[in-house]
């Protein structure tokens, strides 16, 4: 699954319930984090940030800001790609 923000927008990512006879919930695996523009991207600082707020749980709330990721390149526009996936929870 992939989700992709400008900066400013948010959003949040839910997993759902799965199983056909007993439901179970699923939770985020975060793949791949991409905070910036073609000729300015943060460290992987960003890929570190996102999984302290969603790995391992249901949902998560994300913003594409430079408050929570490295702005490597103040004043220019930036956005943010989540590529994740619901697995079950261990």
């Amino acid at each position: 699954l992939h989700i992709s923000l400008n900066d400013g927008e948010n959003t949040t990512i839910v997993c759902p319930m799965s199983g056909l006879d007993v439901q179970y919930p699923t939770v985020i695996e975060i793949r791949s984090v991409f905070y910036g523009n073609g000729s300015c991207s943060s460290n992987n600082g960003s890929k570190i940030a996102v999984m302290k707020r969603c790995q391992g749980r249901q949902q998560c709330y994300l913003e594409a800001s430079a408050d929570i990721f490295n702005d490597s390149c103040p004043g220019v526009k930036k956005h943010l790609n989540v590529t994740y996936r619901c697995q079950p929870s261990e």
